[in-house]
């Protein structure tokens, strides 16, 4: 039998797997079939995302991503049969330069992967970070790993912030020249994005800053804590963003509105 949290966050990804599948093959087939307003390019945008929510979602139940914080490190492995040894790591290029199985590290997580997952750790496939040697003092080479990860998502995030602070400079301007009705959907679908943008900022990057971080202050507090249920939920987010388009454009809400009694229904003019 598997131990609990190799359990947990199965049930975890499996529940991220189905719901996203769900909610993702809902809005293609409404976007395709029930929606028949002028999207412009909106349409096409809806189904190429909702597609790749649900390939994402497929490969993190494929994958099965699991990820244990202790002191000063973390260890980041998979227990997919798909993965052979060695294979996950030349995937992420990265983070087997910084980031690999080095006899330190092996010797580091062994006994925490055998307690809480009943693991060898000379037979998963994954990577580690240790930042702090037997001396505690800090491995440069591997902390490299953190400086790179924080580069790439504040990069990100650069880039998503200044392209909606470029699109609210502009859009009044430009939906001044649109009809209402297009008014109305260009105000709900970029409302639609910011919060696409805010809860994985929340629920999401909360949790990885606190695993690259964390082992910095492992000298300081003892840490032992499983972030397995978080890096297979993330699958998860691909089924919240298309329930935010469902609940925030008013045509999306429209169809679901003729499916519910009178009494349940959500007026049309909530949001503008």
């Amino acid at each position: 039998m598997a131990p609990f949290w190799l359990n947990f966050s199965k049930i975890i990804a499996h529940i991220g797997f189905l719901t996203t599948n769900l909610a993702n093959s809902i809005v293609i087939f409404v976007t395709i079939f029930r929606i028949k307003k002028s999207f412009g390019t909106y349409r096409f945008l809806i189904i190429f995302v909702s597609i790749l929510g649900m390939i994402f979602a497929n490969l993190d139940v494929l994958i099965f991503p699991n990820l244990h914080n202790y002191n000063s490190g973390f260890v980041f492995f998979t227990t997919s049969d798909y993965f052979e040894k060695g294979i996950l790591e030349v995937l992420m290029v990265s983070m087997y330069y910084f980031a690999n199985f080095d006899e330190f590290s092996k010797n580091y997580f062994k006994n925490v992967l055998t307690d809480f997952y009943a693991l060898n750790i000379s037979t998963v496939s994954g990577f580690t970070m240790v930042v702090h040697d037997s001396q505690n003092s800090l491995r440069w080479f591997p902390s490299f790993f953190t400086f790179q990860e924080t580069f790439l998502l504040f990069s990100q995030y650069f880039i998503m912030l200044f392209i909606v602070r470029k699109m609210n400079g502009e859009m009044e301007y430009l939906l001044s020249r649109f009809s209402p009705n297009l008014r109305r959907l260009n105000r709900q679908m970029y409302r639609t994005l910011k919060l696409q943008i805010i809860i994985p900022t929340i629920n999401l990057f909360a949790p990885v800053f606190f695993t690259i971080y964390a082992p910095f202050f492992g000298e300081y507090f003892e840490i032992n804590v499983p972030i397995g249920i978080f890096t297979c939920g993330l699958g998860l987010f691909p089924a919240f963003d298309a329930v935010l388009l469902i609940f925030m454009v008013t045509e999306y809400r429209d169809v679901f509105k003729g499916l519910l009694p009178k009494k349940h229904r959500i007026s049309s003019a909530t949001i503008t």
